[in-house]
């Protein structure tokens, strides 16, 4: 019986699969699994649909430019977070964002939505966030097969503060750092709250939340937190704060 204890490669095919079938690889993950890992017939590797759930499969046949591998077993992913966290992250300026995607798949995040805040430097233009959306999935998508998560977290299009308070009303529980909060914690919340599937964080910019900003989002329940008495970066802020979510409430 397959599962996630078992050490092997890990790629994702885009789809599920039904055991015994034979599954056709190509591109990117074909040159990995030949030219890069050596794989060689009779080898077994893992395959994720992306949204959970993985494949035990056995090469069969190497072509020039494709592979044949039947499937021999599959099972949940047991690698993904029951808690489900969705960050929502002022977008900061450079390449800060690029990390905070690597480093957030990484630690077991569910989604991703950026935002833009009064205090962000970055200003929306929608000819310029096509381009970057692409690249942030595929580091998604990188960092996902790379940590060997059973789920690539979707990234989302830029929106408003506004607009991700409205679209984030199904989760349940919604938190926003702020270092003018002195009583509540992650932990603190963790005693009041109880049967929590899912979660929302959101993660100022450089200059952090202006004053009305943390007043709209109290006014829409959003709890404002501590993260401790140091005051932290964007880009650590939100390491933070899932490493706590999902330590405290991922009931594993």
């Amino acid at each position: 019986m397959g599962g996630d204890g078992i050490q092997m490669s890990r790629f994702f095919i885009g789809k599920g699969a039904e055991i015994g079938e034979v599954l056709r690889i190509e591109g990117d993950s074909f040159h990995h699994i030949t030219n890069v890992l050596r794989h060689k017939v009779g080898d077994e590797i893992e395959v994720c649909d992306g949204k959970g759930l993985c494949f035990c499969i056995v090469i069969n046949k190497i072509h020039k430019d494709f592979l044949e591998a039947h499937v021999k077993d599959g099972y949940p992913s047991k690698s993904e977070p029951q808690l489900q966290v969705t960050l929502f992250q002022a977008v900061p300026k450079g390449d800060k964002f690029e990390w905070i995607i690597q480093k957030a798949v990484e630690l077991g995040i569910y989604k991703i939505v950026p935002i833009l805040t009064q205090r962000c430097v970055v200003k929306l233009k929608d000819e310029f966030f096509a381009k970057k959306l692409t690249r942030w999935q595929k580091i998604a998508f990188e960092a996902a097969q790379q940590s060997k998560r059973g789920v690539i977290p979707q990234i989302e299009p830029p929106i408003s503060l506004e607009s991700s308070i409205d679209c984030s009303r199904n989760l349940d529980l919604r938190i926003i750092p702020y270092e003018e909060e002195k009583i509540n914690s992650i932990r603190k919340i963790k005693k009041e709250q109880w049967g929590i599937k899912s979660c929302g964080v959101w993660i100022g910019p450089e200059g952090g939340f202006e004053p009305e900003e943390i007043r709209l989002a109290k006014e829409q329940s959003l709890l404002p937190i501590t993260l401790g008495p140091r005051i932290l970066r964007t880009e650590t802020a939100g390491m933070i704060a899932i490493s706590l979510l999902l330590y405290e409430f991922d009931e594993s």
